[in-house]
């Protein structure tokens, strides 16, 4: 124990440790503000170094920014953002099983009643189906079933973290009654249904 204690402090009192310990800190900082091009620099300078923990956290914020200032679009489409090709998520194998509502909401959607063309796009991921809504827009749909009245999602650790996402650029997250963030959660595993998404294409399918 004492020889494990005394290679951990030898590499702290290394003063590569500490350049690297600075240029990871400033990436974070770069990352925080979406600089992503000072970012990257930074991470680079800790490859390598003396500490391999901070080695491995450094070479996957720099994929993080590589991926970033790769990108095509490196500016995400805010939800709120009006479009004309829509794009609706929601799990249509439990069609007969939506309330009323949602059914009409679906059926309007397909034949072209809503007055623009939508895609539907399904992954089965919340997460993946949500960040393309956040980077392109539309919207996302899980609502209570006949099975599931209450919903599938969790409201604490999967509806609200989306929820204060989606609001921070501008969109709206609700059950359909109540604004997600409004929601008390009595339980650790309480689960909700969730429309979230644009603010207006949530508007949409609330007015059925």
């Amino acid at each position: 124990m004492a020889q494990k204690a005394t290679a951990k402090k030898s590499v702290a009192e290394d003063p590569r440790y500490t350049q690297a310990l600075q240029a990871y800190e400033s990436g974070l900082r770069a990352m925080q503000e979406h600089k992503f091009d000072k970012a990257k620099p930074q991470f680079q300078k800790v490859i390598g170094g003396p500490a391999k923990e901070l080695t491995d956290r450094a070479n996957v914020y720099l994929r993080i920014c590589q991926n970033v200032l790769e990108r095509k679009d490196p500016q995400p489409r805010k939800p709120e953002d009006s479009f004309y090709f829509g794009v609706m998520k929601a799990n249509e194998a439990n069609y007969d099983a939506f309330p009323p509502a949602y059914r009409e909401y679906l059926s309007r959607l397909r034949n072209g009643g809503l007055g623009c063309e939508y895609s539907s796009r399904y992954v089965g991921s919340l997460v993946a189906d949500f960040h393309r809504t956040l980077i392109r827009g539309g919207v996302f749909i899980y609502p209570g079933t006949k099975k599931s009245p209450e919903g599938k999602l969790r409201l604490l650790y999967e509806a609200n973290p989306l929820a204060f996402v989606a609001e921070q650029a501008g969109g709206t997250a609700t059950d359909g009654r109540v604004r997600i963030l409004d929601k008390q959660p009595r339980t650790m595993h309480e689960r909700t249904p969730l429309i979230i998404g644009s603010t207006d294409e949530v508007k949409r399918v609330l007015s059925f």
